[in-house]
């Protein structure tokens, strides 16, 4: 009977999990959007430079910065190189985030920026948003854990009896001594 509530209270508590799990990646979209924002905010400068001298072409303001005899120049080129790159990286991860919830969930547990993550779970609050995401992955996860329980506790019964047998043949099986 204990048992019984037990699995309930595991499946609840899996369930109240899981319901975070969509909080966070949409916490994660939108950590990934503001970052992009401010380093495209942070570019604007160079980006009108670009236009304004070399047609548009990033690269060709790098390169120019690069094969200039000031050190200092050639530095502002290295900044300008890693900005730029910085953009590219969370343009591309905020468009695999817009493809829908595999892609999601592959970025946020596999290839997601662990920095921008890190920042998502820091800034989480636990709510209960009643939505089909919500209600979906919580039923999944709680779903799961009850399996993995049950599981665990089919298979610790089933290495139990199988124990008590092999310990129930070898006391048959041990001869014995009648000397006495």
């Amino acid at each position: 009977m204990i048992l019984r509530y037990i699995r309930l209270l595991l499946f609840f508590a899996g369930t109240l999990a899981g319901t975070q799990i969509p909080v966070v990646v949409d916490n994660y979209g939108q950590l990934v959007d503001a970052h992009l924002i401010e380093a495209q905010e942070n570019f604007r400068g160079f980006r009108e430079i670009a236009d304004h001298h070399f047609a548009g072409s990033v690269d060709a303001l790098i390169r120019h910065h690069e094969a200039s005899s000031d050190t200092i120049f050639r530095q502002e080129g290295e900044s300008i190189r890693r900005i730029h790159l910085r953009i590219r990286h969370l343009s591309a991860l905020s468009n695999a985030f817009e493809m829908g919830w595999g892609s999601r969930l592959k970025q946020l547990f596999i290839s997601g920026e662990r920095g921008i993550l890190d920042e998502a779970l820091v800034s989480h609050r636990y709510v209960l948003p009643i939505a089909v995401e919500t209600l979906v992955f919580g039923s999944v996860t709680g779903l799961l854990l009850l399996l993995v329980i049950e599981v665990m506790i089919r298979t610790a019964r089933y290495l139990r009896r199988r124990r008590g047998r092999s310990g129930t043949a070898r006391r048959q099986k041990k001869p014995h001594n009648s000397s006495m």
